[in-house]
C-alpha cells in the first residue's frame, strides 16, 4: 500500500483553503453584524435625543412664559408698591418741616422720644422711602425665588422622565 502523497498535499491544500474561506466568511459576517448593531444603536440614540430635545425645548418655552407671567405680576406689586409710596409722601406734606437747630435747642422736648406720627416731614418721607425701597428688594427677591423653584421642579420632572 503506497501512500498517494499528492492527494493528501490536495486533500490538506483544499482543507486549508476551507478554512481559510471559513476564518474571511466568519470575519464579513461579524463586520456586518456589527454594523448592523451600531446603526441601530446609533437610531435608538437618535430617538432618545430628539425626544430630550424636544422636552427640553418645551420646557424652557414654558420656564420662559411663566418668568413672563410672573415678571408682569412682580411689575404690578412693584407699581402698585411705588403708588403707595407716592400716596404717603403726599400725605406726608401736610406735616411741620423740621424747624430749625436753634428752635429745637430751646424746646423742652428735645430729650423726648416719639411716635412715628410725631416725626417731621423730612424724616417721615425718608422712613417711608426707605421702607418702599425694602419691600421693592423683597418683592424682587420673591420672584427670584419663585422662578428658581419653578426651574428647579421643571428639571426634576425632566430628570425622573429620562429615567
Amino acid at each position: 500500500m503506497s501512500i498517494n502523497w499528492w492527494s493528501i498535499v490536495a486533500v490538506g491544500v483544499v482543507v486549508v483553503s476551507l478554512y481559510g474561506a471559513h476564518k474571511v466568511s466568519v470575519h464579513n459576517a461579524v463586520k456586518l453584524n456589527t454594523q448592523e448593531v451600531v446603526a441601530q444603536m446609533n437610531k435608538e440614540y437618535q430617538i432618545k435625543l430628539d425626544k430630550a430635545v424636544t422636552n427640553a425645548i418645551a420646557s424652557t418655552k414654558q420656564l420662559q412664559a411663566d418668568a413672563d407671567a410672573k415678571k408682569d405680576e412682580k411689575y404690578a406689586k412693584l407699581e402698585s408698591n411705588n403708588a403707595k409710596l407716592l400716596a404717603d409722601v403726599k400725605f406726608l406734606q401736610r406735616r411741620a418741616k423740621r424747624p430749625s437747630p436753634e428752635v429745637i435747642a430751646k424746646s423742652s422736648e428735645s430729650g423726648s422720644t416719639c411716635t412715628a406720627a410725631q416725626l417731621y416731614r423730612e424724616d417721615a418721607e425718608f422712613l417711608t422711602g426707605e421702607a418702599a425701597r425694602a419691600e421693592s428688594v423683597l418683592i424682587e427677591r420673591d420672584s427670584y425665588y419663585e422662578r428658581y423653584n419653578a426651574a428647579k421642579r421643571e428639571l426634576d420632572s425632566l430628570a425622573t422622565e429620562k429615567k
